[in-house]
């Protein structure tokens, strides 16, 4: 087996940090943490933004670019778009699905339950807009756009190697939103792979960035919109 240079050894290191990162966060959401959304999205808006730092940081130890990392115009075909709309369209089927008829009651209830990050007044709202933000940009920039270069480089070409450096990722994705029960993970995992997908066919890390965004904080305010008004 070739040796691996001093870059490939650092982005496979802080690869495998990213995967610990996501377990953990995972475990986070389902044993619970802060109560007050507002901290919760703080919180979670530092943690992110260090994560993000950070990756900047080993991938420019590496020599490497902005450009090379996907900040640049996408080159968005028509197979790009149908797999960015077909990924918002399956999540958000997913969303409608469970908050619709009898099945929204079981679904606030459940939100009940849990210790969640959304949204649940409207002074709560600033504070999870900046989280939304920060996940949109600095997960895309770990778990999309250095995760996917890193796992690209070191397997080659071909479709097993773009299935498997396009995959991978997404799993971890998915096992880190695990808190939200397992249609969550799953649906987590199938936003990632998809995104992920736009991110290779486009070369660009703006179409995933600005999607994750704007889901994020649509999602959000649907939540805050469905919660019984008792409190708000």
């Amino acid at each position: 087996m070739p040796s691996l240079s001093f870059t490939q050894g650092l982005d496979v290191a802080w690869l495998c940090a990213l995967a610990l990162l996501a377990v953990s966060a995972g475990r986070r959401e389902e044993s619970g943490g802060p109560t007050v959304p507002r901290d919760i999205h703080l919180a979670a808006s530092f943690s992110l933004a260090v994560i993000g730092v950070l990756t900047l940081g080993v991938w420019w130890i590496g020599g490497r670019g902005a450009t090379e990392l996907g900040f640049r115009a996408p080159d968005l075909s028509p197979l790009a778009w149908g797999i960015l709309v077909i990924t918002v369209g399956v999540v958000a089927a997913h969303t409608v699905w469970k908050t619709t008829g009898s099945r929204l009651e079981e679904t606030r209830a459940r939100w009940r339950s849990e210790t969640s990050v959304m949204p649940e007044r409207v002074a709560d709202l600033p504070t999870y807009l900046l989280m939304a933000g920060c996940a949109g940009l600095f997960e895309e920039i770990a778990f999309r756009g250095f995760a996917i270069s890193v796992l690209l480089g070191l397997a080659g070409d071909g479709t097993a190697a773009y299935v498997a450096a396009v995959g991978a990722p997404a799993l971890f994705f998915g096992f880190a939103h695990r808190g939200q029960g397992v249609g969550g993970a799953v649906a987590a995992s199938m936003w990632a792979a998809g995104l992920g997908a736009v991110y290779v066919m486009t070369g660009s890390l703006w179409p995933p960035i600005l999607a994750h965004i704007l889901w994020d904080a649509n999602a959000g305010v649907w939540r805050w919109a469905l919660t019984e008004p008792t409190g708000r």
